[in-house]
């Protein structure tokens, strides 16, 4: 495992639970191994610890159990991006050619004002596109798919 790892688990670890607790939550949402969990506990106390100095959450140790808790509700924290010109266009032409494709106009995307919408049409694109391909090798377990 990598802290990137363990960060990308937490992350969603949150967006259902406001505290993280290594000793009672970490069976929950890692599986454990073991023969690798001082590593593994290792990337997941890094990842919080990152989160901290992110303000993302607050530590504190109660009855001798440190607890990372979440500052604020997940959905309060906007994340700001910074694009090329060259990644809109290519955006762009992805979300309207796929648009064109199905002959559906609502979703079509201008490449100098890219917005949150366009970035959950490329993932549904890309989604589907995945769904497609695993329902077609016979793979029914698509995980985080299902949710989109």
């Amino acid at each position: 495992m990598t802290v990137l790892t363990a960060s990308a688990k937490l992350y969603e670890w949150f967006t259902e639970n406001d505290s993280f607790c290594l000793d009672y939550d970490f069976n929950k949402v890692f599986q454990e191994n073991q023969d690798k969990k001082d590593r593994e506990s290792a990337c997941v106390v890094n990842a919080l610890e990152q989160f901290d100095e992110m303000q993302f959450t607050s530590s504190a140790e109660v009855g001798g159990k440190k607890v990372w808790t979440l500052k604020k509700p997940l959905n309060a924290f906007p994340q700001t991006l910074d694009l090329t010109p060259d990644t809109c266009l290519q955006m762009s032409h992805v979300i309207n050619g796929f648009c064109e494709y199905i002959q559906d106009d609502s979703s079509l995307c201008d490449p100098m004002n890219i917005s949150e919408q366009n970035v959950v049409t490329l993932l549904t694109i890309c989604a589907t596109l995945i769904k497609d391909k695993s329902e077609e090798n016979g793979n029914d377990d698509i995980g985080f798919l299902g949710e989109m």
